[in-house]
């Protein structure tokens, strides 16, 4: 099976490595690799619902820095990327908050989870009456 390209620059990558910004993995090229270089595209989207790069350790932005150039984007190409991107996330309903304050993700888990908590009850009373509790 022939080796996935860099997920970083698009070269061929020699594997699959965890990434240093969470729990995912990438291909990677070895010099992207050695160089700790990150995929532009999660970067933009990990800052836009992260918070400012300001905010983030030195160490980190950083890294940001280092793959910018690797992506040949400048720091301000990567503002403009990340405030396009967190307003485009701000208008999906799915993941905004909304006016009540709650994501229609929320909302529906939310649901769910009282429909699971009736059926246990309802399981709960049948049982009680089976074993003649009730």
């Amino acid at each position: 099976m022939p080796m996935p390209h860099c997920d970083v620059c698009g070269e061929e990558a020699v594997g699959v490595a965890s990434s240093q910004m969470g729990p995912i993995s990438f291909a990677y090229c070895e010099q992207c690799a050695m160089d700790g270089l990150e995929p532009y595209d999660m970067l933009v989207g990990m800052v836009a619902m992260s918070g400012k790069l300001e905010e983030f350790h030195s160490w980190f932005v950083e890294m940001v820095k280092r793959s910018c150039v690797k992506a040949g984007k400048s720091d301000d190409d990567f503002s403009r990327d990340v405030e396009a991107f967190a307003e485009k996330v701000a208008k999906d309903p799915l993941v905004s908050r909304q006016e009540d304050g709650f994501t229609v993700t929320e909302v529906i888990i939310g649901i769910v989870m009282v429909f699971v908590l009736l059926f246990f009850i309802v399981a709960f009373i049948a049982l009680a009456k089976y074993i003649g509790w009730i």
